[in-house]
C-alpha cells in the first residue's frame, strides 16, 4: 500500500509565525482568537502587540496552523485587518 506523501507530511505538527497589522484593538480579538485556535487545535502566543500590530506563533498540525492564520487576517468586525505576513518562526 502506498502512502500520500502530502498527507503525512500535512500530519506534522508546524510552528508558524506571522504578524497582523491593521485597526486590532477590539475588546473581543483575544477571545476570538482563543475560540478559534482551540476549534483547530492549535496553540499560540502573542508575541508583540500594539493598536496596530500583533504577532503571533502557533503550534499546531500544519494545514490547522495554516487556517488560523488565514482566519485571524479576517478576524471579527470589531478590527480591521489591513495586512497578514508571514515571518520566520
Amino acid at each position: 500500500m502506498q502512502k500520500n506523501i502530502s498527507q503525512s507530511k500535512n500530519k506534522s505538527p508546524k510552528s508558524l509565525a506571522f504578524r497582523l497589522t491593521g485597526q486590532l484593538n477590539g475588546v473581543d480579538f483575544d477571545q476570538w482568537l482563543k475560540r478559534h485556535a482551540r476549534k483547530l487545535g492549535v496553540e499560540f502566543e502573542i508575541t508583540q502587540r500594539s493598536s496596530r500590530l500583533i504577532c503571533i506563533k502557533a503550534v499546531g498540525l500544519s494545514e490547522m496552523v495554516e487556517a488560523f492564520a488565514l482566519a485571524a487576517s479576517l478576524g471579527p468586525k470589531s478590527v480591521h485587518i489591513d495586512e497578514l505576513t508571514m515571518m520566520d518562526s
